[in-house]
C-alpha cells in the first residue's frame, strides 16, 4: 500500500511539473520553445506513468490518474488505504 501511494505521489508531482513549465513558458514566451516541449512531455510521462503503476494491489485495475479516490478498490471492493 505504501508503494501505491508512492506512485500516486511521483506521478502527480511530475505532471504538475510539466505542466506549469509548459504553461509558464507559453505564457511568457507566447510561442512553443523547447523548455515547453520539455514541460509538455513531463506531463504526459507523469499521466503515463500512473496509467502504469497505480493499480490496485488485489485486483490489478486503473484507479485513476491521480489515486484512488476512496479507502476501498470500486473493482473488487478490497481495502486499499488503511
Amino acid at each position: 500500500m505504501e508503494q501505491l501511494r508512492r506512485w500516486e505521489i511521483v506521478s502527480s508531482g511530475i505532471s504538475l511539473l510539466g505542466a506549469l513549465l509548459f504553461g509558464i513558458q507559453v505564457w511568457l514566451h507566447e510561442v512553443l520553445t523547447g523548455l515547453a516541449v520539455l514541460g509538455l512531455g513531463g506531463f504526459f510521462a507523469g499521466s503515463l506513468l500512473a496509467v502504469v503503476k497505480v493499480r490496485c494491489p488485489f485486483c490489478n485495475h486503473f484507479l485513476g490518474l491521480f489515486g484512488p479516490v476512496g479507502k476501498f478498490c470500486p473493482y473488487c471492493g478490497d481495502q486499499i488505504k488503511k
